[in-house]
This record gives structure tokens, C-alpha cells and sequence, in this order.
């Protein structure tokens, strides 16, 4: 089922350029943005200054690509002969036409995306012949160590309708850690999982959903403990960047790969707290944005406890996308890992997870986002086999949250309740 979402097409205002403020708006001539491969779609740029009038000076660079790959067309126009500028272009295999528009010499952009035929969009390589194998044996070799795990009461963070606790648990390598906050309930409640979108990670316990009636547990991606003692959570992930940029930490090797201890963990985690009696294991969901939108594909291809997922923007999708000359999903391991990556990308690839979620699952996908391509969203719906699947498809949104997220998560906390 596919949900459409009007147009917002306003991306960029307000940073000066002179004594002016310039606005770039941007739209395409189909509300829907969806185009049949061969036709072609007309996107139209409109540069205003600060009196809403037409900018009568610049030059504005207008690109068309295969979705921030293979470039298709690139030309300035000078504003000063037209501030309205069109132009059209067609993709004769289904992906997305991305176009971009900058002022030249100005860090002003807006960016709008077309879909051509997007569900018949594929991962750009299959997943690893023992790709399976591989996470089987990683999480029975798992199970063989000691969970260690560690919920320590929060009494400063629990509330007279909720108790709070920091989480642990040992992980290949090191730990994970996060936090789980349980309603007062005299009967075992539904449970959400989150992960949070890059960064230093969730810095404490988050409340309960639907007023408090579902316990939610948030687990981090670090190594680092955000209950450290005398450092915030935000001077805990500067000193980890010490390290080098986390999501492509040790990409060479499958098994050492910055996200395989986390994956592992966090899985565990999700399947130790489901055990408590406070939790029903039945009613678990999973949902998050970007890496955490990852998290929820990859984790729902793994753990059967978990029942229905959300995710918004999901990273981590079509890593190979750059072999179809398109971009690949963040983080963009074969260019920021300088190839090194390559083999262990596959094993960490959400679309390959994704081949096994069978329960109720919504997806949201900006059609102009250049974080984590659009393109790299539909090859992962696209290999979701359930039949309870739903996508919304955010016409001209970047990498962002929208009502949409939340409408989404409000459907998902209708199924834990029942």
C-alpha cells in the first residue's frame, strides 16, 4: 500500500548572499512525483530575494543525476536573462532523477527527486552467498558467552507512573549500552526498541509510549557507557571519534566491523529484556530514523521476537549503489573507506536483512534526500516480503522527520496494544 504526501517543496532560505537573502524553491510537474521509465518530468527552480522578487543577478548551477551517481546533465543559467529556470530529463531504468540546484559560489542549494518505476528498483549486488550463515553462527557463537547483562534501577530518572534503568549487556568485543523504561502495570506491556540516528547515541532513558502503556528500550551503537561518571554523553563520542569516523571503523574485516559488535549486542539485548516479566515477549516493535531506521530493518531480519517495525529514512541501504551509478546508502562505506569496505559491505547491508521481515512494516522515504537516497530506500522495501508493508513517499523531503514518522509509530503502537 502506498501512502502519497503532498509536496513541500521549500528547501532552502535565508543565508545572505550581499546584503540579500536568497530563497531557491523548487517543484516537479507531477504531484505524485512518479514517472513511467522514458517519460520525461520538468523541474522548475525559481530564485527570490528578500523581497520575495525574482533575483535579477547570479548564476544558478542546475544538475541532473542517476540519484547523486552518474551525472546527466550540468549547466549554469544566468539569472539575470530568467529567474525561472526548467529543465526535463528522463531515466530509462527505474530509479530516481535527482536534480540540484546551487548559486554558484553561494552554499544554497534545493534538491527535488523523481521516481521512475521505483518498485521494480533492485539492490545494485545480491547479498553474500553465506550471508546466513554468517549472522547464524555469529549470534550461536554468541549465545555461548555469558550475557552479563546489567539493569541498574535509575530512581532519579523513574517517575510515579514508570521505573527507569540504565542497560548492559556484553557484546563480541565489548558491550552495548542503553536504557529501558517500564509503566507501573500489574500485567506484562508491549515493548519498543529504538535506535538512535548517527551521532553521540541517546544520553538517557526516553518515557514510555502511548501514555505509558508500552515500556520503550533505547540502545546506543558505541562502545563508550553514556552513564559515564563527569562526562557528557556529547565529550564521550568526541573522544570515540579520536578513533576515526565510527561507521566505517574497521570495515576491512566482516568480523571487526564497528557495526557487528553492535548489531549482535543490541539483538541480544532486544531478546534479554523481552524475557522480563514486566515485558510481553508477543508485543514487541521496533522503529528508528536513518541508522536507527537501519536498526529496525536489520534487527526485524533477525530476532523473530520482533513483530512489526518503523523506519524513516533508513541508512545502511544498496552499500553497492555505486556500481549501478547510483549513490549508495549511508555511510557510504566504498568511498569513505577508500574500498576497503568492499567485502564486508554486503554482510552489513539492510536491504539483505531486509529479505527476511515478514511482520507489518512502514517505511518513509524522502524523494529528495541525499543522506540516505531514495533509491536505496525502495531497494530495500522492495525486498521486504511481507504482504502487511506500507510506504510513504515524501515528495521534495530531504533527511528529515516529518508528521509522517509520527503517524506511522501511532499505527505500530495500535498493533502492541492489542
Amino acid at each position: 500500500m502506498r501512502k502519497k504526501i503532498g509536496l513541500s517543496l521549500l528547501l532552502f532560505a535565508g543565508i545572505s548572499m550581499g546584503i540579500q537573502a536568497v530563497e531557491i524553491q523548487g517543484k516537479i510537474d507531477r504531484m505524485n512525483g512518479r514517472y513511467v521509465c522514458g517519460e520525461n518530468v520538468q523541474f522548475t527552480f525559481h530564485v527570490l530575494d528578500d523581497n520575495k522578487l525574482p533575483l535579477k543577478s547570479g548564476q544558478l548551477q542546475i544538475v541532473l543525476s542517476n540519484d547523486g551517481g552518474q551525472k546527466m546533465f550540468n549547466q549554469t543559467f544566468d539569472l539575470a536573462a530568467n529567474s525561472e529556470i526548467k529543465v526535463s530529463g528522463t531515466l530509462k531504468n527505474p530509479g530516481f532523477l535527482r536534480a540540484v540546484a546551487s548559486l554558484k559560489g553561494q552554499k544554497k542549494w534545493n534538491v527535488q527527486g523523481a521516481a521512475f518505476e521505483p518498485e521494480k528498483i533492485m539492490s545494485a549486488r545480491p547479498a553474500p552467498a553465506d550471508f546466513d550463515n554468517f549472522w547464524q553462527q555469529a549470534q550461536i557463537k554468541q549465545e555461548n558467552t555469558p550475557a552479563d547483562l546489567k539493569l541498574t534501577p535509575l530512581p532519579e530518572k523513574s517517575r510515579s507512573h514508570f521505573e527507569a534503568y540504565s542497560v548492559s549487556v556484553a557484546a563480541p568485543g565489548g558491550r552495548v549500552y542503553g536504557f529501558l523504561t517500564v509503566p507501573k502495570s500489574k500485567t506484562p506491556v508491549p515493548l519498543l526498541v529504538m535506535v538512535p540516528g548517527a551521532g553521540p547515541g541517546f544520553g538517557g532513558p526516553q518515557a514510555p509510549r502511548a501514555q505509558n502503556r508500552i515500556a520503550c528500550l533505547v540502545m546506543n551503537v558505541h562502545e563508550y557507557d553514556p552513564m559515564t561518571p563527569g562526562k557528557t554523553v556529547n565529550e564521550l563520542y568526541k573522544e570515540d571519534q579520536q578513533k576515526g569516523y565510527y561507521p566505517c571503523r574497521d570495515a576491512a574485516d566482516r568480523d571487526k566491523y564497528f557495526y557487528y559488535r553492535a548489531i549482535l549486542g543490541i539483538n541480544r539485548a532486544v531478546s534479554l529484556i523481552a524475557k522480563l516479566p514486566e515485558i510481553d515477549e508477543k508485543r514487541i516493535g521496533i522503529a528508528g530514523s536513518s541508522q536507527g531506521g537501519a536498526f529496525a530493518l536489520i534487527l526485524s531480519g533477525l530476532n523473530p521476537l520482533i513483530g512489526s517495525v518503523v523506519a524513516n529514512v533508513p541508512a545502511m541501504c544498496d552499500h553497492y549503489g555505486w556500481q549501478a551509478g547510483r549513490q549508495a546508502g549511508w555511510p557510504q562505506i566504498h568511498f569513505n573507506s577508500k574500498g576497503k569496505g568492499d567485502t564486508t559491505a554486503g554482510y552489513y547491508d539492510a536491504v539483505n536483512f531486509a529479505r527476511s521481515i515478514k511482520v507489518p512494516t512502514w517505511i518513509i522515504v524522502g524523494f529528495a534526500d541525499t543522506t540516505c537516497p531514495p533509491s536505496s530506500v525502495y531497494a530495500a522495501w522492495n525486498a521486504i516480503p511481507s504482504r502487511n508493508k506500507h510506504i510513504i513517499d515524501e515528495i521534495g523531503m530531504g533527511h528529515q522527520v516529518r508528521p509522517s514518522y509520527n503517524q506511522a509509530l501511532n499505527k505500530q503502537e495500535v498493533l502492541l496494544l492489542k
